[in-house]
Formats: structure tokens, sequence, C-alpha cells
């Protein structure tokens, strides 16, 4: 650790208590967060803020960033260091979050440093590092959110700053992180030509900003580690890009082979749906192929694709291993174990290579991979036949799927994998697995968001029921007025001021509620599981002796109803027709490669699959 001064023992043990804790689930974040600021208010006003001496930190080891984050922001607070210096602080706290896949956390920071900088005068001579900072910080989230436009934006206001003006090999590399994330944001809006031609562009350049450091001393040796951190993240972006490619070109040509045996063009245009595709994506590769052809003059197929992606993961993840680049590791070595099972048939490989992305993604957070890594074990397990080994990872999988769904706050995903782990548990009931636990993890994963709420309440909302905010209670009150108005006079014109409003209340409500002390335990979902099957069979017995749950899951073209009572469970699996009465055909397609990054975008398939045309 870095620091102005020499650090009191009592900081330290604090330091290392609290990120030990934090790592190993004992201790929920805004317990942390309340502790330190306590901690610091009543002993450390004069402790000096710690910075890591080691670069990627963040990456290596997040949690020890985020609590050493954390610990400055209050000490800054305490010491009443000035706003310019706080927006600084609190865009490496909103790092710290990003790195754990807290995003609602994140954004929390992130808004707390954007109210700083508003404080800042334009005129301050730390006014444009903190502006820069807080703008990449907004680039980088909304790009993860999927709000593109709004993201490009940003960016672009970044990359204006006079501070990434010049030619050392610090700022060329500042502005290539900006390209970098541009390319991110052109593959996560489908433009794979664009984002090709970019990742092609940024790994090149990279490759010899590398070779410069390795040959240079002082600040550009510095920051080679940073250059090595975000090679590995385009690589493997890369390496995303071509496998998506293959896979749609493959889809494309099955495709073709429906339409040319008689499928109606509507059927195929639904089965495509299916596959988790639109026509608009097999456009977007369209648009790819001369971009392809230009890279591989001598030809390509998707084997070839699907190879070459294989060997950028493979270099990818070597760089992630040794600079302890976790979150990376995680997602680099869980991509290569789809690609293995589902398109190199390697299903042993694919397994060691996902408990290795599992073991990664767990050292940073990554509730994500951690969930998916053990869906895709539980899976292969429900084909082998063995439910209860199926079964223990998938409750691993609902508890690290709740607890992604929580932490995301506003931005949760009202179903997706959640709904893939339950219809797997059902199944694995059939091959020997515990159908009460079963039940219990399909009862689970229904809402989770609203469970918690119900729990935490939300943060804007007062013991008394009513909302914090003078602006939102003014919001409010305005739309009560409003909609008695509309009642009174269906033909009145304040339906479209009403409709507006109630979109300024949702800003306004998120706004005051990132700002809300009782935002962290909101979406803090630490000591969040899945529930006690016996716990549920003591409330059933509560209200009588022949009392039973009784529940339905509709999971595609299936419905699953269940029963659970005192003295058994039954689970049963019907089919549902097609509404029109036509025969269906289902594709389903292996999920796609998603990017460094860890964009979450769910497969509506309900098992693996190697891609091949079923007729249902």
């Amino acid at each position: 650790m870095k620091t102005g001064g020499g650090i009191p023992f009592e900081m330290e043990a604090m330091v290392h208590g609290v990120t030990k804790r934090l790592e190993s689930g004992l201790l929920p974040i805004y317990d942390a967060q309340d502790f330190i600021r306590k901690a610091v208010a009543a002993q450390g006003r004069d402790w000096p803020l710690l910075i890591s001496d080691d670069p990627l930190a963040h990456s290596s080891r997040p949690y020890f960033y985020l609590v050493l984050c954390l610990f400055a922001e209050a000490c800054a607070e305490a010491q009443k260091l000035p706003d310019s210096f706080r927006v600084a602080l609190a865009t490496r706290t909103y790092t710290g979050f990003f790195s754990i896949q807290e995003v609602a956390l994140a954004e929390a920071a992130l808004a707390r440093g954007e109210d700083f900088l508003r404080k800042v005068p334009p005129g301050d001579p730390d006014y444009a590092a903190a502006a820069t900072a807080v703008g990449e910080a907004r680039s980088q989230l909304l790009s993860f959110l999927g709000r593109h436009a709004e993201a490009d934006q940003a960016r672009e206001q970044a990359g204006k700053s006079p501070l990434l003006e010049g030619d050392s090999l610090v700022l060329r590399f500042s502005r290539l992180q900006l390209e970098s994330q541009e390319a991110l944001s052109l593959k996560r809006q489908g433009r794979l030509a664009e984002a090709l031609n970019s990742y092609f562009r940024c790994v090149a350049a990279l490759v010899l900003m590398k070779n410069e450091a390795l040959s240079s001393e002082g600040e550009s040796s510095a920051v080679l580690a940073h250059i090595r951190h975000k090679l590995s993240g385009d690589l493997a972006n890369l390496a995303a890009v071509l496998i998506t490619l293959g896979e749609r070109i493959e889809a494309g040509g099955k495709l073709k082979e429906l339409i040319d045996g008689g499928v109606a063009p509507e059927d195929v245009a639904r089965l495509l749906r299916s596959s988790g595709m639109e026509p608009d994506d097999l456009l977007a590769t369209a648009d790819a192929i001369p971009v392809l052809a230009e890279i591989y003059p001598s030809g390509f197929t998707p084997e070839m694709l699907f190879e070459e992606g294989q060997e950028y993961l493979g270099k990818a993840l070597e760089l992630s291993e040794a600079c302890e680049g976790w979150e990376f590791a995680g997602i680099q070595a869980h991509r290569l174990a789809g690609l293995l099972h589902f398109h190199f048939g390697e299903t042993e490989a694919a397994r060691e290579m996902m408990l290795k992305a599992i073991d990664y993604a767990s050292r940073a957070g990554d509730h994500v991979r951690v969930a998916t890594g053990h869906k895709f074990l539980a899976d292969l397990a429900i084909e082998q036949g063995d439910g209860p080994t199926a079964l223990t990872h998938l409750m691993v999988s609902a508890r690290e799927e709740i607890r992604e769904q929580v932490g995301r706050g506003y931005y949760a995903r009202p179903d997706g994998l959640g709904l893939t782990i339950s219809d797997a548990a059902l199944r694995s009931a059939a091959r020997g697995s515990d159908q009460r636990v079963a039940v219990a993890i399909a009862e689970s994963l229904k809402v989770p968001t609203t469970a918690a709420t119900m729990v935490s309440g939300l943060p804007t909302q007062t013991e008394g029921g009513h909302t914090d905010g003078s602006h939102l209670n003014e919001l409010l009150t305005r739309r009560e007025m409003l909609r008695v108005q509309v009642q009174r006079n269906s033909q009145d014109d304040a339906g479209e001021e009403l409709r507006q409003i109630e979109v300024e209340i949702e800003e306004e409500r998120k706004a005051v509620s990132l700002r809300d002390p009782r935002f962290t335990r909101w979406v803090d979902a630490t000591n969040l599981d899945v529930s006690d099957p016996q716990a549920l069979l003591r409330r059933l017995r509560r209200l009588g002796p022949r009392t039973a749950l009784l529940g339905i899951l509709p999971v595609g073209r299936t419905a699953w109803t269940y029963a659970l009572w005192d003295g058994g469970c039954l689970i049963f699996e019907q089919p549902l027709p097609p509404l029109d009465g036509r025969t269906q055909y289902d594709y389903v397609a292996p999920s796609e490669a998603r990017e460094t990054w860890g964009e979450s975008t769910w497969s509506n398939s309900r098992r693996p699959s190697s891609g091949l045309l079923r007729h249902v």
C-alpha cells in the first residue's frame, strides 16, 4: 500500500480484517461501509489516504482495492478535503464496485462523484481531470447497461479532454482505451463488421505499445501492466466476435436448408427467433462477410472461425492469469469451456475449464459467471442421469443468480437465467434428486428482487410510508392531481402530461435512492440464499395439516406444475400445444459468446445444444 505517511496499526488491521470478511462472504457491504465510516469518525480523522501500489489491484485483489477506496472516502470526508479530490476518490470507488460486478453500488458511487463535480468551479485547475474521470466512468457504465447513444456521447466528451493531448505512451494508451470502449459498444449493438475492424486495430496497436513499454523505463514501463490487461480483454472480445460470426454463419446455412426444403418463411422467422436471433442479426452477419474475406483471403468456414477464437481466447487467458486479472480470466475461461463443449465436443476438457472459470470468477465476485458455470456443470450431470450432482450445482447457481439480480437494483432482469435454472432443477428430480429442494429452487427464483425489497424496504421510503426528496414529492403530488383530472374528463390533454410525469418520477426516484444511505442495504445480497425446504414445510404446517404449496412455471413450450406438502411432493411436466395448431420447428443455438466486460445476455434455450435442428 502507498500512503503519504505511516500507516497506523489500527487502520492496517481494519483494512485487512474487513477485506477478509468481505471476501469470505461473512460481512455484508452495507455493514462494511457503516463500520468504516464510524471507525474513521471515532479514531481515524488524521489517518492517511491509502492507495494500492498494485496498478491492477482492482482486478487482482478487488475486495482489497474496494476497502481501500471506502477508507479513503471516509478519511476525505472527515478531513473535509476539496471536492475535486473527492471526485477522484468516488470514481475509484466506482471502479472497485464495478470490478466485483456490483453495478448498482457502482452507479451510486458514480452519482456521488458527479455531485462533488457540480461543486467544483470550471476554472479550478483540477476540474478537467475530475470531469474526465467521471465522463470515462459514466461512458463505461452506460455501455454496460446498453444505453449506447448516451455512452457514445459521454465517451466523445471525455476524448476531447485537453489532458489526453500529447504523444507519450501513457496518453496514447489512454486514447486507445476509449477506442476499445467504442469497439465494445459496437459489438453490443450487433454492428459486428465495425467491431471486427476496430478490435483488430486495437489489438495491433496494443501489441506495439507492449513492445515499446518493454524496451522503455520510467513512466512507460509503469503502464505495461495496464497494456497487458487491456490486450487480454481486447483479444477475448475479438474472439467473441469471431465465434459469434461463426455461429451465425452456421445457423444461416441450416436455415437455408429449411427454406430449400419447403418450410414456410414465417416458420423460418419463428425458428430464427427461438434461436435467440433476429433477422437484423443475419443482416449484420452479411455485412461482416466482406471484412472476413479481407482478413482471410484464402477463405473461411465456421469451424475455422471457432479455431481462431480458441487461439485468441487462449492467449487472452494466459495474459489474465499472468497479471492475476481474475475478472477477465473468469470470463475468458468460461467462454473457452463453452467453445470446447459446444463446437469441439471436448466435454471433459470443457468441464475442467469451467471449474477453473468458476474459481477465477469467485475471486472477482462475478455472480454471473459462477451461476452460469454451475448451470453448465449441472446440465452435464443431467445428461449423464446424475440428478443429485446436478442439484448440488443448481443450488449454487440459484444462489448466485438471486444475488446477481438483487445486486443489480433497478437493472435486474425479470427472467432469463433464473428460468433455465428452475427448469433444470425440476428436470433433475426425475433423475434422483430431492424433489423438495428442486421446488425450493424454483420458488426462490421467482421475483427475488421483490422478496428482498419486502425485507429491506425501498431506500426512498420512510417508516411512515412517505417518500424522501422534496422534488420527488412535488412530482407525486402533481401526478395525483393529473389522475383526478383525467378521471373527470378522459378527453383532457392532461393524459400526455401524466405519461411524461410518470417517466420523471421514475428517474427522480432512482436519483434520490442512489444517494440514500439505505440504498446499499437494498441491493446488498450477501446474506440471501435459496429457501430451505424444511423452513417451507414448517410454514405450511402452521397453516394447517392439509396445507400445500402449489406452483406453476411455464418454460418455452412446457409448463411445470408442482405441489409440496408435509407428507410429500409432486412434480409434473406438461407440453403446451402451439396456439395456432401449426407444426413448430425449433433451433436451439449455443449461447453467444460474451465479451470480457461481462455483458449479461441469456439464451432462451432450455438445455445445451450443439446447434442441431429439431422438429417438434
